[in-house]
């Protein structure tokens, strides 16, 4: 299965990367595209555990491992009415920390 890798930023212009997350049942599937500031979201930062990513999502319909905490919030927030409106801001996911730029 492939991995999810992110795609590099157009650095010409202010841009963010978010998500969208799919309120359809099974498994947890997202969708990255990059936005221009300014936009409308919705930011998640959290600190990070010890426990290992250990849950399968699907973002691009490649493969991504997350850990418990932000795997529940996923969870949680595709319950929500505006999950399918409102994009997602989540250093953890949205944050290409291989790039140095």
């Amino acid at each position: 299965m492939e991995l999810f890798r992110h795609e590099p930023l157009n650095h010409d212009e202010p841009s963010i990367r978010l998500l969208r997350v799919s309120q359809a049942p099974g498994p947890l599937r997202c969708t990255m595209r990059h936005a221009t500031i300014p936009t409308t979201y919705t930011c998640l930062s959290y600190r990070w555990g010890k426990d290992k990513a250990s849950h399968r999502i699907f973002v691009n319909n490649k493969a991504m491992l997350v850990r418990d905490n932000l795997f529940d919030f996923l969870e949680a927030w595709r319950q929500q009415d505006r999950a399918a409106e409102t994009g997602l801001w989540v250093d953890a996911m949205c944050i290409d920390g291989s790039d140095i730029l």
